[in-house]
């Protein structure tokens, strides 16, 4: 299973707790920071459980042009979010 994922960013830059990063070119045991991405969209959501308790802000995750292979279909739950 595959899929191409493009994102823009359309928010302002007000009331952003954390952003973090995914691109091609990351690995999953970077920090997901703009300069030492993840690698997966699958760790970026599992680091958002780490953080969410504490959000005093919208937490935003990047993701940069590129193809990203999944083993499984990704579900978003109310817990992640």
């Amino acid at each position: 299973m595959s899929a191409t994922i493009c994102t823009i960013p359309s928010y302002a830059e007000n009331g952003i707790y954390k952003e973090i990063y995914v691109s091609e070119r990351g690995s999953d045991s970077f920090d997901g920071s703009k300069s030492s991405p993840f690698r997966t969209i699958e760790k970026a959501k599992e680091y958002v459980k780490t953080i969410s308790d504490d959000m005093s802000g919208d937490i935003v995750v990047n993701v940069e042009d590129g193809t990203y292979f999944l083993e499984d279909t990704l579900v978003f739950r109310n817990e992640d979010s």
